[in-house]
């Protein structure tokens, strides 16, 4: 999940992001001490779950929540302070509350929770891929266990490992749209945020040479450093499975996806489905 933390406190804010950043569910953190810059993150950015002071200055906590929402319906919102706002946060719907000084148990636990809603909205998705009749398609992705595209029923050979992973993130999103800076930690977290955009320059130069190939250039939507694959045009089995199709289903013993790290929050959505029982998380 895609966090976000805002504190004006820097003790307090370097404490919860050490916390957050180590915690398994999490792929990315993102943390502020001046919320008006965090307001214009969250404008331009996705987020899961954020941890929000209220007191910030100009832009409160209660603010940063709101303009949250409003891009991320479902984002699970935790609010932390020094003082008692617990009936003023959960008046505008806050998922926890958490009153300094908090310990990492509890910041842990809402994680947890925020976790497993995130994978049962996943889950409750069954039905957005529309009729499960696929044959139609041209472009076909195989994700369990590895990822490949094929075309017109034949393997596509993407030369560059980086834009063969780009693509298969994408497909991993369902057509929710992902930001440069995103796709940039995702893919390069090592490197700093220059180095990292002139490299995806040329990664997706590479990979839209490919798809112009292939005559399928409608297949990955690009618009103000946004970036989201068409789902519309293509089947997969991970789509699938989603749907309720019970051969794809069976295909699935445990891995997806499996050379890339940043699939294994997918993996943990794909054995809820398929085995409702299992306590795999």
């Amino acid at each position: 999940m895609i966090a976000l933390v805002c504190d004006d406190e820097l003790l307090s804010l370097g404490n919860i992001k050490s916390i957050v950043q180590n915690n398994e569910h999490i792929t990315e953190v993102n943390a502020f001490s001046n919320s008006s810059k965090a307001l214009a993150f969250v404008n331009d950015n996705q987020i899961d779950i954020a941890f929000l002071d209220i007191e910030m200055g100009q832009v409160s906590g209660f603010d940063l929540a709101k303009a949250i929402r409003a891009k991320t319906q479902n984002a699970y919102i935790v609010f932390t302070s020094g003082y008692d706002y617990a009936i003023a946060a959960f008046e505008i719907k806050a998922n926890g509350y958490l009153l300094k000084p908090y310990d990492a148990d509890s910041v842990n636990n809402e994680i947890d929770i925020a976790f497993n809603k995130f994978v049962n909205a996943q889950v409750d998705t069954l039905t957005t891929f529309g009729d499960s009749n696929q044959s139609n398609k041209r472009i076909r992705f195989k994700t369990i266990p590895s990822f490949d595209m094929f075309v017109d029923g034949k393997i596509v050979s993407i030369p560059s490992a980086k834009s063969k992973e780009f693509l298969a993130l994408l497909v991993d999103r369902k057509g929710s749209s992902l930001t440069l800076d995103q796709v940039v930690n995702i893919l390069w977290e090592d490197k700093d945020e220059m180095s990292g955009k002139a490299l995806f320059r040329v990664v997706f130069q590479r990979l839209n040479n490919v798809l112009k190939e292939k005559d399928i250039e409608d297949l990955v939507v690009h618009s103000k450093n946004q970036y989201s694959l068409n789902t519309s045009i293509v089947s997969c089995d991970y789509y699938d499975i989603l749907r309720g199709d019970k051969r794809a289903m069976e295909q699935f013993v445990g891995e997806y996806m499996n050379e890339y790290s940043w699939a294994e929050d997918t993996v943990s959505i794909l054995f809820r489905i398929t085995d409702p029982n299992s306590q795999n998380n």
